[in-house]
């Protein structure tokens, strides 16, 4: 599944839960309640350089952020730079929803569009990686 996306040049960041600082001396179900508790994300983070990163020298770079509610609608966390790009704001907006069902944000970040997601649908990873591609090429003109 993984190996598309890096032969279509996406990174691939696997999230691992981090381990307590301080060890449980409990038993196992104790440990993983612990862990529950934590609200660690499990999954991984799909990202893509955005390809036309030189046309916003200068300038401030996008810094953008939309997030998955609990009922399955996308709202923006944070579009500090985007209100000057009503048109790439518009599409993510209509291409949000075609994502997995699994995907819970979105955002980019110095010229890096990332998408986290638990990778459960098989065969969804396409959908991701059409998203990144069509993110990262977007036409601002």
């Amino acid at each position: 599944m993984r190996a598309f996306a890096l032969r279509s040049g996406v990174r691939v960041t696997i999230h691992q839960p981090m381990r307590p600082k301080n060890k449980v001396h409990a038993s196992f179900p104790q440990a993983l309640d612990l862990a529950k508790a934590s609200e660690q994300k499990p999954g991984v983070t799909y990202s893509k350089r955005r390809n036309d990163i030189e046309k916003f020298k200068g300038e401030l770079a996008l810094s953008w952020r939309i997030e998955k509610k609990a009922d399955g609608t996308w709202f923006w966390q944070d579009d500090l730079s985007l209100k000057d790009f009503n048109l790439f704001r518009s599409w993510i907006e209509k291409s949000v929803p075609n994502l997995p069902q699994d995907a819970y944000f979105v955002e980019e970040r110095n010229g890096f569009i990332s998408l986290a997601w638990l990778e459960i649908l098989p065969g969804s990873e396409k959908l991701v990686i059409d998203f990144l591609d069509n993110c990262a090429n977007f036409k601002f003109e």
